[in-house]
């Protein structure tokens, strides 16, 4: 596996400067983000500004104010691997590249998301923009490896989490099934 992904996410979107927005699990989530060439679409609160990272790589942002913010990204640029159907907490911790093993791993559950098998993963790490805490999503789907990446300070990742479910629950496929689909 690409050693691993995940965690190539997790330093590209810590290097970005966040602003700080609370995040309410009343927030409505009334824009949309489509993607036609994958097939999925996916909601998020208006004041949010989204962008294109790098390609597979889409990110968003909440509003400019102080601090460090909350963020949410989803990563595409992998083809779909079956091993992540059946991935061990075993096998995830041997994929952590030998410069972040401070990855502290908090929970590991295997589930089903968006009618496929997942595997999620919350862990912590410090970084330079402070104490963070991330909760990631990984399932194949539409003949790629989807990770949504959740990354918000630990203290604040309990207000956060319930809108960062509420978006990754938003989350659309439409008829573009492709290989793995």
């Amino acid at each position: 596996m690409k050693k691993l992904l995940i965690f190539l996410c997790f330093f590209g979107f810590t290097a970005f400067t966040f602003a700080s927005c609370r995040g309410k699990d009343d927030a409505k989530l009334d824009k949309t983000y489509t993607d036609n060439e994958l097939g999925f679409s996916v909601s998020y609160p208006s004041g949010w500004t989204q962008s294109d990272y790098e390609p597979g790589v889409v990110f968003f942002q909440a509003p400019q104010r102080s601090g460090f913010s909350a963020s949410f990204g989803i990563v595409t640029d992998a083809p779909a691997d079956p091993r992540f159907d059946n991935l061990t907490k075993e096998d995830f911790l041997k994929e952590i590249p030998e410069e972040i093993r401070d990855l502290k791993l908090l929970d590991f559950q295997k589930i089903t998301f968006a009618g496929k098998p997942c595997t999620t993963a919350v862990f912590d790490s410090v970084r330079d923009s402070g104490k963070l805490r991330q909760k990631q999503y990984l399932f194949n789907r539409n003949g790629r490896l989807f990770t949504i990446i959740f990354t918000s300070l630990r203290s604040d990742y309990e207000y956060y989490s319930q809108l960062f479910d509420k978006i990754a629950q938003s989350l659309v496929f439409t008829g573009n099934s492709g290989a793995g689909g």
